[in-house]
């Protein structure tokens, strides 16, 4: 295991594409490599630099009568940002240990680390396992 204590690429996501969106045990992206991006903190999609989506917004309970479920109108900024889309950079943020990754048209999806006690995020795939601790500290196993 190696401790990473500047910001860096993690060149093993890029290229891959998010495949899937799931939620069990959390939220989950799938990617096209076999792994995925698991997500126990708060997940927010930006488009233009502003927020479009969140995982608290997917959470939200839907109180508009008439409108689309929350969730639904999430999903659907998730499907036409997100999936299916490669991966351009991938990269951890520091001190922060957010993650970071460009999307084509501008967008971002970033896993935000907000707990002082618990495991924000993790990449899994074939050969690289890397979270981020409770303390922020980024941790790899394998090759980014």
């Amino acid at each position: 295991m190696d401790s990473i204590a500047t910001p860096h690429l993690i060149p093993a996501l890029v290229g891959s594409t998010i495949t899937e969106f799931v939620t069990r045990d959390g939220h989950i992206f799938e990617l096209s490599s076999g792994g995925q991006i698991t997500s126990g903190g708060l997940w927010r999609l930006l488009l233009g630099g502003k927020i479009a989506a969140t995982e608290l917004d997917y959470e939200q309970s839907d109180w508009r009568p008439g409108a689309p479920p929350m969730k639904v109108q999430v999903r659907d900024q998730l499907l036409a940002h997100v999936v299916g889309k490669p991966i351009l950079s991938a990269r951890v943020t520091v001190p922060t240990g957010d993650l970071v990754i460009d999307l084509p048209d501008g967008s971002t999806l970033e896993f935000i680390k907000l707990h002082s006690f618990l495991e924000s995020w993790q990449v899994s795939t074939r050969d690289l396992l890397l979270l981020v601790d409770a303390w922020g500290q980024v941790n790899q196993w394998g090759a980014a």
